[in-house]
């Protein structure tokens, strides 16, 4: 199980917290909230059931950790919940659906790092 990332965002006239968490061998789910004033936002959950027997699955699993929240504080930067009042967005996915598995963002593309 992997440490999460927990980030403060200022940004206009509030402050975004972005969480991300592992879930472990047991639970393996990456999960990431964006979170303004108490209020989840945003949820983003990648499952890596598929990968649980990798030789470098502590390495792959920071990576895609990293990757997830990068994706959403980018999101925020570019303005995904300026809207009034929280939009809910919950997205699951899983990192084996395609060969050219989708990036934690949903944008297609082969993946990078240690893979």
């Amino acid at each position: 199980m992997q440490l999460g990332i927990n980030q403060n965002i200022p940004y206009k006239d509030d402050t975004y917290h972005i969480q991300t968490e592992d879930g472990g061998e047991t639970n393996p789910v990456i999960t990431t909230l964006v979170f303004r004033g108490g209020t989840v936002l945003a949820s983003k959950r990648t499952n890596y059931t598929d990968i649980l027997k990798s030789d470098k699955l502590d390495i792959v699993v920071k990576h895609l950790m990293a990757k997830q929240h990068a994706t959403l504080v980018k999101a925020l930067e570019q303005g995904s919940f300026d809207k009034e009042g929280p939009e809910a967005v919950d997205e699951t996915s899983k990192i084996s659906e395609e060969p050219e598995a989708k990036t934690p963002g949903g944008s297609g593309g082969k993946r990078g790092g240690p893979f």
